[in-house]
């Protein structure tokens, strides 16, 4: 496990065991869903386990994955609005799956195949995925 994987575990073994933080049931089922999403959805070229993060940010914005390092040296970073969490437990994983393929992107495309402005066009689907 390489040291930004072990942050992300740390940081996720936290989340799951503090039992007094509201937000413990969603990182629970959120974790669930990324493992899952990897094996249905990524299968050969899994997304490395993010670190989720529930920060309040712009109204119009669902979530986010950002890129590079952060706060921390965290790497691999994956907010979901605070705004919105509550929102059906399904339109959550939709925005989840929607960051997961912007890390996937990042991670696994040459910049050549990217699309500039993140709507996940050709390079995506080149690589056999529908997203």
């Amino acid at each position: 496990m390489n040291r930004n994987s072990k942050i992300n575990f740390n940081i996720m073994e936290n989340e799951l065991s503090a039992t007094d933080w509201e937000l413990n049931g969603l990182a629970l089922e959120l974790n669930w869903w990324v493992d899952f999403f990897n094996i249905a959805l990524f299968k050969e070229e899994p997304v490395p386990m993010p670190a989720l993060t529930f920060e309040k940010s712009r109204v119009n914005n669902l979530g986010y994955y950002r890129i590079g390092f952060r706060d921390f040296s965290i790497r691999n970073q994956i907010n979901i609005n605070r705004l919105y969490i509550h929102r059906p437990l399904n339109e959550v994983l939709q925005t989840l799956i929607h960051e997961m393929v912007h890390s996937y992107e990042y991670i696994y495309l040459p910049d050549s195949k990217r699309c500039k402005n993140w709507f996940h066009k050709k390079g995506f689907r080149d690589n056999g995925h529908s997203a």
